[in-house]
């Protein structure tokens, strides 16, 4: 009876990190940078 308390409490423990490391965080590389470089500075180079 212990042992299957323990088993559950890994089991739970296990569960918990898998969602925190499936969460992860929301970047915003979406989003265009504030000041983007344009072809004209490309060419500049």
């Amino acid at each position: 009876m212990k042992l299957k308390k323990i088993i559950a409490v890994l089991l739970i423990g296990l569960m918990a990190v898998s969602f925190v490391a499936c969460g992860g965080s929301n970047t915003d590389s979406d989003q265009p940078k504030e000041n983007p470089i344009t072809a004209e500075e490309l060419r500049q180079k």
